[in-house]
């Protein structure tokens, strides 16, 4: 196994590569954009049927549109490192070691080698590739490949990993975790302000506003753990079975939500011990 990826780089394709990393090229952040949308679309479905469910549609748009936006924000933060330059990338991998180096005319700026088993995930965006590493990422054209082909090396590198680890675990302990139930918060105080504000109770306001509160922090403590174990499960699966846990996913996602209300205990003991 040979292979090598040389192409320029500058702020313009750097602000879109971490684009398309954090939209389709991420383990995570392909899951929960898919996710985001059928939200939307169910949402606007819900809505057509029943004109008084708008509000559920314009706050799934609005926290999908914020996505959008923080993704767009981190990527244009990203491409600033660059400044204005224009640098070669060389990217070449064997059986046994992936390496990045970086030129600013001939000079060499950045010279990095990774052992293979160190690779954490192999994300496939529309143009690039991405090689996840502990603490490092590196990003392959698809169309620039002097030797070896990209199908190739994303089979070789699958198949060769000798450790499996999800990068964005690694970085932070409960990080997902914690931007569910973050979301989940915004969401539940929305929610329930148009609600206590629309509806007439007898009860007093305020407790029925901190229940509504604390029911949306659970459930998206909940759903967080669901989609971990989709996650980790979804990586592990043939294309075919992909398909049908997407093509499914109503299902599927039920089942999760199961798992993740029988496994979320266990999970967290292991990652504390």
């Amino acid at each position: 196994m040979n292979y090598k990826n040389i192409y320029l780089i500058d702020r313009k394709s750097i602000r879109q590569e971490a684009m398309e990393f954090l939209i389709i090229g991420s383990k995570y952040g392909k899951i929960f954009n898919l996710i985001g949308i059928i939200f939307v679309i169910s949402s606007f479905i819900s809505m057509n049927n029943n004109p008084s469910n708008n509000i559920y549609f314009f706050a799934a748009l609005l926290l999908f549109v914020m996505n959008i936006v923080r993704i767009y924000k981190k990527a244009v933060n990203y491409s600033k490192r660059l400044e204005d330059k224009t640098l070669k990338r060389v990217i070449t991998i064997d059986e046994s070691v992936v390496s990045e180096k970086l030129y600013e005319s001939e000079k060499i700026i950045k010279d990095a080698s990774f052992p293979i088993n160190e690779v954490a995930y192999v994300g496939k965006g529309f143009r690039h590739i991405f090689i996840v590493l502990s603490d490092d990422l590196l990003v392959i054209r698809k169309d620039s490949f002097s030797e070896g082909d990209g199908f190739s090396l994303c089979k070789d590198l699958i198949s060769n990993k000798k450790t499996y680890t999800i990068y964005i675990e690694k970085s932070s302990k409960y990080r997902f975790q914690k931007i569910c139930i973050t979301v989940g918060t915004l969401l539940s105080v929305m929610l329930s302000f148009a609600f206590v504000r629309k509806i007439e109770v007898d009860e007093p306001v305020l407790p029925i506003f901190l229940k509504m509160i604390f029911s949306g922090i659970v459930l998206s403590t909940w759903i967080s753990f669901a989609i971990t174990f989709y996650v980790q499960w979804y990586a592990k699966q043939k294309n075919m079975m992909k398909i049908f846990s997407i093509v499914l996913f109503p299902v599927s996602f039920f089942v999760f939500m199961c798992i993740g209300l029988i496994k979320a205990v266990p999970y967290i003991v292991e990652k504390n011990t």
